[in-house]
Parts: C-alpha cells; structure tokens; sequence
C-alpha cells in the first residue's frame, strides 16, 4: 500500500495517522483494513487528537464488518465514534460518523429504520453547516435508495434532482453521476422508458468523459436492465459484457469486483429471457455469492423486477434442477465464474 510505505518513524503520530487514513480510504475493505484502522486509532491517540481518534472507529468499525463479518462488533465501533463525536463537539467527524454508522446499520438490511434516521441527521447537520456535497450525497445515495425500496419513486426522484442541481452549481462529477443515475432509474420504474434510457445514456457519456470506469459499468448495467424490459437482447449482452470487461480492469486488490452482484443478476435474467435456464440458475449463483462476499444485499426493487425471469429459469428446470444448477454457480472460484458471466467457459 503506497501510505503504509510513505510513513516513516520519523514522522509525528498526527502526520502517520494522516497519511494512512488517505491508504485506508482507497483500499475499500481490503484483508488488511482491520489492522490499518487501528493502527490510525492509535497513531491519533498518542498525538492527543481524541476527535479524529474517535471518528477512526468508524472505520474500524466498517474494516470489522468487511474483514469478518462480525456486525455486533461492527455496530458496537460505529455507535461509539457517534457518541464520542457528539459528546466532544466535534462537527464534520460527527456527520462523517453518522453516515458510517448508517452504512454499517443497512449491512445486510439488519436495521434499515436506524439507518436511515442515521442518513436523515446527517443531511441535517451537514444543511446547518452549509456542507451541501455530504448533504446531497447522502440524499441521493442513501436517502433516496431507501425511497426506492418503499416504492416511493416520486420522493426520491425529487430528491435525486436537488442532488444533481447541486452537484452541477459545485462542479462534483461524482455526484453528478450519481444523481442522474437515480434519476434514470426512477423514470423508469414511474414508467417513462424512452426518458430514462435517454438520460442513463447520457449519464455513461458523462461517466466515460469524467470519472473512473466503475462509475461507467455502474450505468451500463442499468441501461441493460432497461433494454432486457423491452426484449432487446443483443444491445443488453453488448453492455453486460462491457460493464463486467471495465470491472475486471479497475478491480481492487482483494475484492471480489466492485458491485458485480448487480451484472452478474442481469447476465442471469438475461440468460432466462434467451432460454437458457441452467445459465441463468448459474449466474443467480454466482450473483449471491458476490452479495455474501461483499456483504451486501439485493434491493427489493431490483428483486422484483428480476424475479419473472427467475420464475422462468424455475418453470424450465423445476425446483429441484434450478437449485443444482444455482449452487453449481455459487461454488465456483470467482476466475471461473467470471469466465462462465462472459461465454469464456462453457458448462452443459
């Protein structure tokens, strides 16, 4: 890691803490995370800095979760940076904290209700203080995904356009994307097809001309599910194939690929729109074994729009053949599952 070999013991404590915070940022909960977030604990304790100290535990709180699975201990990290944050006054660590605690809170859909009031503090807070990056950020991406799950799509498309009106006046490209990737996707499902494609469209140009390819593959995957809605089954394969090709090039060290569960579970509802029902019952395999290794979950409002074409795997092959087929998927090593997601290796 380029802060673990930039820190050198000659260095006061705050400025280790510092330098390694950055590397921690950047890893995204690689195998080590756990033992850097403590290191940046300590290193900040020694320099007397018990705010930064105390929103470090945050971070370990999210590094426990990735690197074990252990939400108690996860939770239990995360609530004590809020408290102690709050207790000390301190104002960016506590909304930085807020918004950790609600990722760790929305873990695997443990407790949605307090995350989202988490989220809800933290827009608050963040409007006080005239922060509107962390403010729309946590409204489109938070605030606005739990709206989407109630199939309230009208609040967070409305929530989505503050975001973008935002992100553009402040010149943020990440948010940006962002917004107008909710945006699409909330025309969508509110039943404007021709505009939603039309804005997820441009969203990927913006994408490719601004931000790394993560961001690109995100909307793509999108798009596909729009056209597969329509039957448009060679554009969809074109853009499911591109999108897992730009995951695998921006992969991260120690992670399985960032957020392949979503094109993984469109390849599969895909291979069932084509009538290929093993293919399909493989790839839900593999989709839930990314979602487990990476400790997310399935929005309800993707599983729904998924869940006709898994019926259809279903009906094909009967229960009993759809689970073969579908744990045949989640046993494989990830190299071979990626090389089945792209017709690479074929298996009858």
């Amino acid at each position: 890691a380029l802060g673990t070999r930039l820190v050198t013991s000659d260095m006061p404590p705050e400025v280790q803490a510092w330098v390694l915070m950055c590397d921690e940022m950047l890893h995204d909960g690689s195998a080590t995370a756990l033992q850097r977030s403590a290191k940046i604990y300590d290193l900040f304790l020694q320099s007397g800095d018990l705010i930064h100290a105390a929103m470090t535990k945050s971070i370990i709180g999210r590094a426990i979760y990735y690197s074990r699975r252990d939400y108690g201990a996860a939770l239990k990290a995360s609530d004590e940076a809020v408290y102690e944050t709050r207790a000390l006054g301190a104002d960016w660590p506590l909304r930085f904290s807020l918004e950790m605690l609600g990722e760790c809170l929305r873990f695997a859909q443990i407790d949605v209700t307090r995350a989202e009031a988490s989220y809800k503090e933290c827009v608050e807070l963040s409007r006080q203080a005239g922060d509107e990056v962390l403010m729309a950020r946590n409204l489109v991406q938070y605030l606005c995904g739990f709206a989407m799950e109630r199939g309230q799509f009208e609040s967070a498309l409305n929530g989505a356009q503050i975001s973008l009106e935002i992100a553009r006046r402040l010149g943020e490209a990440a948010l940006e994307c962002s917004a107008s990737n909710r945006i699409a996707q909330c025309l969508y499902f509110l039943g404007n097809y021709e505009g939603a494609v039309e804005k997820m469209t441009s969203c990927i140009e913006f994408a490719r001309e601004r931000l790394p390819g993560f961001w690109v593959a995100d909307c793509q995957v999108a798009l596909a599910r729009m056209l597969l809605s329509k039957h448009q089954l060679n554009e969809t394969r074109a853009l499911l194939d591109q999108a897992l090709r730009t995951r695998i090039r921006d992969r991260i060290p120690g992670r399985f690929l960032r957020n392949s569960h979503s094109t993984f579970d469109s390849m599969a509802s895909l291979a069932a729109a084509q009538g290929m029902a093993r293919r399909a019952a493989r790839l839900r395999g593999i989709a839930d074994a990314v979602l487990k290794m990476n400790g997310h979950y399935r929005f309800a409002y993707i599983a729904a729009e998924f869940a006709k074409y898994m019926d259809m795997a279903r009906a094909t092959l009967g229960e009993a053949g759809f689970e073969v087929a579908y744990q045949e998927g989640r046993d494989m090593p990830h190299e071979q599952a990626i090389a089945y997601a792209l017709g690479e290796l074929t298996w009858e």
